[in-house]
């Protein structure tokens, strides 16, 4: 899980004891299109593959 998006509604996060269900569906995210901004570091870091276009 890369924290990208998540939905889910209420009642099921109320009623249920797990994230996932058999109704679940998943994107796998390209690496490249994949880069976590935790700090102000890895900001550092894509804004520049952005501005150098990377």
């Amino acid at each position: 899980m890369n924290a990208s998006i998540y939905v889910w509604s209420r009642d099921f996060l109320i009623n249920e004891k797990t994230l996932f269900s058999r109704d679940t569906i998943v994107y796998d995210m390209p690496e490249e299109r994949s880069l976590d901004i935790d700090n102000e570091l890895d900001f550092k870091i894509v804004k520049h593959l952005i501005e150098n276009e990377l």
